[in-house]
């Protein structure tokens, strides 16, 4: 049988065969949340609560503040509060209000001699006023992204152009609070709090204040944390109506990537690179804002994160490539069908699509700004999460300057071709599904921003996708990731800083690489926590951890749960479970220390490599076009068959 048709076998058993999953991954999305309790969109992180509060407006919030002070107080025990959202974007345990962890599962003890609560901003989505003479809409933090441009383009207005993050689910409030961003150049908006003018907020005693751009207080609300008070109205003063060019060059050979973007950049900031080091390939996607005399496609949208309603269920095979740790399927999946895949969903996709569920994108269109700037809706079919694949993410993401980018680029390609490829005896081996991002941004003040003091800062984004049902195994092939936070924590004069809504608790807490000292304007940080929340209900243990210099503890499977990089065998390792990973020094930099399994180690295993399949990658794009139009799509598009292959792929 031909790899091909072995491929092809694989992806079709996905439907019969039910696929083993922890016991917390149960309904369609892949989440549960037991009573008091909510769960992140990537499954990693579960926040327990005694109250969970879904405020309505600003006053409902400064009640439930003082009421919640008063319970506390009177039990003798200490109150803390987080806000957040359903299915919160971030893997660490910033997002929950008393657990100094936040570990797969949902295991992590909440902090004795505490009342945890939770406010969800649910009933806090609304556009509370327009006022179109001064160009400005007053809004509540829990808006989406995707809302907000929307309501932007009913009131004749844009979002500034590489203001916003991708991601449209994100609310607006939360967006803030991260640090998050979108792309930009020096001196211009890359951030969405750069078109907000006035912030009203409660702080910890519960009292409404006001703050305005300008305004001290006004730095210490983006990137901040939540940690000197609740958002609840917001003000944002947007430009009129346009229209935006999006041009998207893929599958570019990546020999001169940095030199290709560096000169991209200089006279277009508004641009994202996405980068696959394993393929030796990058597509450059850049935003040009054009008048509204230049006719527009308005069904254009951004579907960078990729909509899979229509995909087919393929998720024996996600789950069959991160549980061959030997390599056994190795060479007919990684070597055909996956590597053609993984390229269709990163450096051969487009920036923008229209709306339904398909992958198809174009390379070039104008559409209206706000529709292709943050993402269209996708939950609960979005690439990183869709019952299509079975799959979440593991997303870190570090701001670099772009000094050391040829520097970070070449140690990733030093990481690739020694541990990935074996110098040159593997070198077809595919990372699997996920990419490198990297945009641009510009130099910030705010208090705990990490653009701080960096002349032209670069977001380095990598995010990879592992099976929801083979979580007692590493992500395949996950020592490149581990390597990747690794180089961006230790290395580059130790600069990089950490991005507040992403990356795990081991980030922020590696005992070798404290982040608090990256962060130089933390002092004035807490110092308006003093003046605001002196009982430091909003600050979460985590962020205790990171202000004091804390390093994590290691325990048996803490690498495998993201909550360690791993010093001994037993870190790679569940107790009780097949001991198949290693605790070994990275073969380009032995310094570091990851968990590699027997494809990686056993010398019989690795006689098998060195020639063949292994090291020649053969072109099944054709092949698997025609499975697609012949097989895949036909099934899809009959509402009976899809339906089919939907239940089927939703067993447990």
């Amino acid at each position: 049988m031909g790899r091909p048709a072995t491929a092809l076998l694989l992806t079709i058993a996905a439907l019969i065969v039910p696929a083993h999953s922890l016991g917390v991954f149960l309904s369609q999305l892949g989440y549960d949340e037991p009573w008091g309790t909510l769960r992140g969109a990537y499954s990693y992180v579960l926040c327990h609560a005694d109250e969970i509060i879904e405020p309505s407006n600003t006053q409902d919030v400064a009640s439930a503040i003082k009421s919640l002070s008063s319970r506390a107080s009177a039990a003798g025990i200490r109150l803390k509060v987080r806000v957040t959202q359903r299915l919160f974007h971030t893997s660490t345990a910033f997002a929950c209000p008393a657990q100094p962890a936040a570990l797969v599962g949902g295991r992590g003890d909440v902090e004795g001699g505490t009342l945890p609560a939770l406010f969800v901003q649910s009933k806090m989505q609304k556009v509370l006023s327009v006022d179109s003479g001064s160009r400005t809409l007053r809004v509540s933090p829990g808006i989406t992204l995707w809302e907000l441009a929307e309501a932007a383009t009913s009131a004749g207005l844009s979002l500034p152009v590489g203001s916003v993050p991708l991601f449209g689910g994100l609310t607006l409030g939360g967006a803030i609070a991260a640090g998050a961003h979108g792309m930009g150049g020096a001196g211009g908006g890359d951030a969405p709090v750069d078109f907000v003018t006035e912030i009203t907020w409660v702080d910890g005693s519960g009292e409404v204040r006001v703050t305005k751009r300008g305004d001290y207080e006004f730095g210490a609300f983006y990137a901040g944390l939540g940690l000197v008070g609740v958002m609840t109205e917001l003000t944002v003063q947007l430009p009129y109506k346009s229209h935006t060019r999006v041009e998207s060059v893929l599958n570019k050979p990546d020999s001169n990537m940095v030199d290709e973007v560096m000169a991209a950049v200089q006279s277009n900031p508004h641009l994202m690179l996405v980068w696959r080091p394993d393929v030796g390939q990058y597509a450059l996607h850049t935003l040009t804002e054009v008048p509204t005399s230049v006719p527009a496609d308005e069904s254009l949208v951004n579907t960078i994160i990729a909509d899979l309603s229509n995909e087919f269920p393929v998720g024996l095979w996600t789950r069959a490539s991160q549980a061959d740790v030997r390599d056994d399927l190795g060479a007919p999946i990684m070597n055909d069908a996956l590597g053609e895949w993984v390229t269709r969903l990163t450096v051969a996709r487009g920036w923008a699509g229209h709306p339904g569920g398909g992958t198809d994108t174009v390379q070039s269109g104008v559409g209206l700004t706000n529709r292709l700037q943050t993402t269209y809706p996708c939950t609960p079919n979005c690439q990183y999460s869709g019952w299509q694949y079975r799959t979440t993410a593991y997303d870190i993401e570090f701001t670099l300057d772009s000094k050391y980018l040829r520097s970070f680029v070449d140690d990733v390609r030093a990481v690739i071709q020694r541990d990935l490829f074996r110098d040159g005896a593997t070198k077809a081996r595919y990372l699997g599904p996920g990419y490198i991002w990297m945009r641009f941004g510009s130099p910030r003040g705010d208090l705990l921003a990490t653009q701080q003091g960096m002349e032209r800062p670069v977001f380095v984004q990598s995010t990879w996708l592992r099976s929801r049902d083979a979580f007692e195994y590493p992500m395949r092939f996950g020592y490149v990731q581990d390597l990747i936070e690794l180089l961006l924590l230790s290395r580059y004069d130790k600069t990089a800083r950490p991005h507040w809504g992403k990356n795990v608790d081991r980030t922020f807490t590696h005992p070798d690489y404290p982040v608090r000292w990256r962060y130089p304007r933390m002092g004035e940080l807490q110092g308006l926590q003093a003046k605001y929340d002196p009982n430091k209900i909003f600050e979460p243990p985590l962020f205790t951890k990171v202000a004091s210099g804390s390093g994590y503890t290691h325990y048996s499977g803490c690498a495998l749960e993201f909550a360690c990089f791993c010093y001994a065998d037993d870190h790679c390792n569940h107790p009780g479970k097949p001991q198949d990973f290693k605790c070994v020094p990275s073969s380009a930099f032995p310094e570091y220390r990851v968990c590699k399994g027997p494809a990686d180690l056993d010398p019989d295993l690795i006689k098998r490599y060195g020639s063949g399949a292994w090291v020649t990658r053969s072109d099944q794009t054709a092949g698997m076009d025609l499975t697609r139009a012949l097989v895949f799509e036909p099934l899809m598009a009959n509402p009976v068959t899809a339906q089919l292959l939907r239940a089927a792929a939703q067993k447990g």
